[in-house]
């Protein structure tokens, strides 16, 4: 296998019904969302106008979407032990060339169904310059190339947690103006893909339309474009030469474990040497088990208190209540320096549409491997997984709430945001564990990511005043306000939980459907 083109042909083959093959299918939305919001927000029937829409996914998208491309593949290899290749005589960097090359043709395709929706629905609309979108969708696959690069590397190595929020640093520290509009901006990385849009999409950093006569209109697109092309090669390098992390078997057996990927490791038996210690079969077989299948099997009994107890036992991994604990100092530490104000934006607008669908997907995978074993112990674990996450969704809610009341807030309004972010973040925990139990982990990050910038953009604009208020979910805690928006929103909110927790009962319910749910 030395010729390149059966090292494509070989990742094709891996690729094909993987979530790679339908992570694409996400430009879809988006564009709708673009025409959708156009119409109802802007009365200028112009291509400008549509497409000042796209920068949603420009200023806010782009590189956590990008990253969770490139993490598909990567997860998928590591998960499988890279199939047995790692033993064979391949090499691993055309193995990872030709990994980094199905995200980017992946990407090509999502950027065409975005921006090539966008061009149909300009074309069909009548409107004059339908050729921007075109233009903006090449801009954009390029600019896309080099975080796709680094943010694989960075997943083989520390994981796609890790790669995703370098992805988001990435992204936001773009947007300032001062630095992407200013004349140094070739200096910052970061401002590289956004600048490089700016001019075609005829907008600032902040989505604001460019004046007629801005200096940004005049701007040639060739220095961005060779800065972003620059930043491509620095990605396909690391992609192709960082190799994965490896633990070492030296440190692993003074701790007394078997290292990873060992026959004792891998089933759960002692070889002939280490029969005779004093550890019994018992205990070996104990050990392998899966700590979601020894939490269930704790709890003898088969009510919904144990399978509570059981669930939060195997959920509540290090990196989640990492997570938790971090988002914990982060709202004392802006409590104890800034207002209220400040306090209600960092949780309505990050923390809580970021913080549930990670749980959730921290949560699954946890659960997963032993999921079928610990619905035969307690036919309860579905409705104690589903209790779990609202009492976690409320027990951080209630510390934003008591910090921003330390700020200043008021007591009846911090009441009022904590019912609503209960309510709002129970139902988005539970659409990101449909996700990731029905489909896979990369499919819920894309939507946590997409729904997180659709929020702050509409719910932190003046379009909160208006009907698309209903639309930005995640931000009714910031915009309903009002009672009779008090009430729409709490109204919905309940009807949408029922509905997606009878759809999670029909999903994770049966051992025999959860035993493959959740695979990349």
């Amino acid at each position: 296998m030395n010729s390149p083109l059966a090292y494509l042909r070989a990742e094709s083959l891996r690729a094909r019904g993987s979530a790679l093959q339908w992570l694409p299918l996400l430009g879809l939305p988006l564009a709708a969302m673009s025409l959708l919001f156009s119409q109802l927000a802007s009365a200028d029937g112009s291509t400008r106008a549509l497409m000042g829409w796209q920068s949603m996914y420009v200023t806010g998208m782009a590189a956590p979407l990008s990253a969770i491309f490139a993490a598909v593949p990567e997860t998928r290899e590591l998960s499988a032990r890279y199939g047995g290749l790692l033993w064979r005589a391949v090499s691993p960097r055309r193995l990872r060339a030709a990994r980094l090359l199905a995200v980017w043709v992946a990407l090509a395709a999502f950027t065409t169904l975005n921006f090539g929706l966008t061009w149909a629905m300009a074309v069909l609309m009548g409107l004059d310059h339908a050729g921007i979108a075109l233009t903006a969708g090449a801009w954009s696959w390029v600019a896309s190339l080099g975080v796709a690069g680094l943010s694989a590397a960075l997943t083989r190595r520390y994981g796609l947690t890790a790669a995703l929020a370098a992805a988001f640093a990435f992204q936001f520290a773009g947007i300032p103006a001062s630095l992407t509009e200013g004349e140094n901006w070739w200096l910052f990385p970061p401002s590289w893909p956004i600048r490089l849009l700016l001019p075609v999409l005829g907008i600032h950093t902040n989505s604001v339309p460019l004046a007629p006569g801005d200096p940004l209109w005049q701007e040639s697109p060739w220095p961005a474009a060779a800065s972003c092309l620059l930043l491509a090669v620095a990605g396909a390098l690391a992609a192709c030469w960082v190799p994965p992390r490896r633990k070492r078997v030296l440190r692993a057996a003074r701790r007394g474990q078997q290292p990873a990927g060992s026959a004792e490791h891998v089933s759960g038996f002692a070889s002939s040497a280490d029969s005779i210690s004093s550890a019994s079969a018992f205990d070996l077989r104990r050990a392998a088990q899966p700590i979601a299948y020894r939490a269930a099997q704790s709890g003898s009994a088969t009510g919904l208190s144990a399978a509570v107890r059981a669930v939060h036992r195997a959920a509540l991994d290090p990196v989640l209540l990492g997570c938790a604990v971090a988002t914990a100092v982060v709202l004392a530490l802006t409590a104890a320096t800034y207002p209220a104000s400040y306090i209600h934006g960092v949780f309505t607008f990050a923390v809580l549409p970021l913080g549930t669908g990670t749980a959730a997907i921290l949560a699954w995978s946890s659960l997963r491997g032993a999921w079928p074993s610990m619905l035969v112990e307690n036919r309860r674990c579905v409705a104690g997984l589903l209790g779990w996450l609202p009492c976690l969704v409320a027990v951080i809610s209630g510390l934003a709430a008591g910090a921003a009341w330390a700020a200043g807030g008021g007591l009846g309004d911090e009441l009022r945001r904590w019912v609503l972010s209960v309510v709002v973040g129970t139902v988005l925990a539970w659409a990101a564990l449909f996700l990731v139990a029905r489909f896979n982990a990369a499919t819920a990050a894309a939507v946590t990511v997409v729904w997180t910038v659709v929020s702050l953009t509409l719910g932190g604009d003046v379009l909160a005043q208006t009907i698309l208020w209903v639309v930005a979910l995640p931000a009714w805690p910031e915009t309903a306000e009002t009672a009779p928006r008090l009430g729409v929103a709490v109204a919905l909110g309940l009807v949408s939980a029922a509905l997606i927790a009878r759809a999670l009962h029909r999903r994770v319910g049966l051992p025999i459907q959860t035993a493959s749910a959740g695979s990349a």
